[in-house]
């Protein structure tokens, strides 16, 4: 501290500035536990150490700056760090410093920095009021509780972090749009700010000997070698299903670690597989317009630097993405902040969760202002595939689901389905078929009614010795099925051993219709493939 600023610490006393002219230790730190506690001000607080309050005979109050020797600021410095650790619950971190007087003694300030936590001297809540120093109330916990719940998590020191911590390539990476004026290691130092209000990468703490220099917990997502060794949901876990189900085979899963940045570069180049062109023979190809992306790009990033941006660090569970043949699922711990809903969000009407990581990612250019990035997501989302991004949330999971272009769907002969049709989702080795897959890949099943809609699952691989029996199962299904006289025809949709399907159309089509249709892997859709009617080969 300067001695300008100690002159504007003299001014008066306050909820954020008390004078003291040594005192007891204990005295103090329950002082600095209400600053942290920050009740009234949104400020740290800071105790003046050698400063004696004259109190007037109008009741007005002066300081006159006395001083203390130097043995005993280390001493009083000692003590109360001791006590911050043992008196107060949870333990507050302090900065310490001092003032040179001509006397040759000196002023210990203490600083208090304002708290995410709710904090307890000796077991009981304490707050300052004015320039007084009070127990809480039980309204006044309830209030402070309610509004520590809205701080920065990610903009406190982080616990057994040190400045060997940070990467030095992440730390250059950064720093190349913002390039300090006292280059790149200036962003090491205590307090330096990158841009403008937000709070350095960098703090000092106080410790036993003399501060300790410790990163905050945003600064080691932005630039830490290993930050999931501090919060241990901070990476991703990218999984590749083969179809449209989790139950489907899964042909890549890896998980990706690191400071965000990279992991954001590491994910856009693992989704850059999936946004490739799919080829729509039902436009002319003399307009050119036959080759359609599957994904807006820009909507994936939106998303994707969100999933980072707004989740919840203290949760210990990954960042998630789903690939599938028909859509990118994003999961991430923690639902929405504030009161806004979903659709106030979905309209940029947001609370952001951690303001001061959103800030660097806006700033780094990765992210969009607030409020921007989510309708901008759903626009082009929409603009590719023709339909919205789906949302889901709850108190402990913010998901969003991306379509894929489709391409356009033809009804089966131009005609619709019967009512009294029924659908066969016959699978066998595989996954379970999707009933949300089958409405996609023809609009006539759309709105045909759950009930109408009949599953025969066998995972795994049959045997040789199992086909016997599997076949007897399959063949008495059906026959039930077939018998029941609500359904005049059926649709079967089938997945497993080629040499199956011709054979359940065998064991079908003696007694009722049987259309098939045929699954298409490059465009993730059942099409229509052939129709079995007994009756068309009856003669007249």
């Amino acid at each position: 501290m300067t001695q300008q600023e100690l002159q504007g610490n003299l001014r008066g006393e306050s909820n954020s500035i008390e004078w003291k002219r040594g005192g007891d230790p204990k005295e103090i730190v329950k002082t600095l536990v209400a600053f942290a506690n920050a009740y009234e001000s949104m400020a740290s607080g800071v105790v003046l150490c050698g400063v004696e309050e004259i109190e007037h005979a109008d009741r007005r109050t002066t300081p006159s700056v006395v001083g203390i020797s130097e043995s005993d600021s280390r001493k009083l410095r000692n003590r109360i760090f001791e006590l911050s650790k043992t008196l107060a619950s949870p333990p507050i971190e302090l900065e310490f410093d001092s003032v040179a007087l001509d006397t040759g003694k000196e002023v210990l300030v203490v600083r208090a920095r304002r708290s995410s936590e709710v904090h307890a001297f000796n077991g009981k809540v304490v707050v300052r009021l004015g320039d007084k120093t009070t127990d809480a109330t039980t309204k006044q916990i309830a209030e402070l509780a309610q509004r520590k719940s809205n701080l920065d998590w990610l903009a406190q020191p982080c616990p057994g972090a040190t400045v060997d911590d940070i990467s030095p390539f992440a730390l250059e990476a950064i720093a190349q749009g913002h390039r300090p004026p006292g280059g790149t290691q200036q962003l090491l130092e205590p307090g330096f700010q990158m841009f403008g209000s937000v709070p350095p990468l960098i703090n000092g703490t106080a410790g036993q000997t003399g501060d300790i220099v410790s990163p905050n917990r945003f600064a080691m997502l932005l630039v830490g070698k290993e930050p999931q060794r501090f919060m241990r949901g901070a990476f991703v876990a990218f999984t590749r299903f083969l179809g449209v189900t989790r139950a489907d085979s899964i042909f890549s899963s890896v998980e990706l670690f690191g400071p965000i940045p990279l992991l954001i570069q590491k994910v856009k180049d693992l989704l850059s597989l999936e946004t490739g062109f799919i080829v729509d023979k039902t436009v002319d190809i003399r307009t050119g317009r036959q080759n359609r992306w599957r994904y807006s790009e820009d909507a994936l990033q939106e998303i994707l630097v969100n999933t980072f941006a707004h989740r919840d660090y203290q949760d210990h569970h990954s960042t998630k993405i789903y690939v599938f043949s028909d859509r990118i699922e994003f999961e991430s711990p923690g639902g929405l902040v504030g009161p806004p809903s979903l659709e106030e969000a979905k309209h940029g009407r947001t609370s952001w969760r951690n303001p001061t990581l959103a800030r660097y990612l806006v700033a780094l250019g990765l992210a969009q202002e607030r409020g921007t990035g989510l309708p901008k997501a759903i626009e082009l989302t929409k603009f590719v595939s023709g339909v919205e991004p789906i949302f889901r949330v709850d108190e402990a999971l913010f998901k969003v689901t991306v379509p894929a272009y489709h391409l356009p769907v033809q009804k089966t002969n131009g005609e619709p389905v019967s009512p009294k049709a029924g659908v066969l989702l016959i699978s066998i080795g595989y996954g379970t078929i999707d009933p949300s897959l089958i409405r996609r890949s023809d609009p006539a099943f759309q709105e045909m009614a759950d009930d109408r809609i009949l599953t025969f699952h066998h995972p795994g691989i049959v045997a040789a010795e199992q086909w016997p029996e599997l076949i007897r199962e399959i063949r008495n299904w059906l026959r039930d099925r077939m018998e029941d006289h609500q359904f005049q025809e059926f649709h079967l949709f089938y997945r497993g051993p080629v040499a199956v399907g011709p054979l359940i159309g065998a064991l079908s089509v003696a007694r009722k219709p049987l259309i098939v249709y045929a699954y298409e892997e490059d465009l993730s859709l059942y099409r229509l493939a052939y129709r079995l009617d007994r009756r068309l080969l009856l003669e007249p």
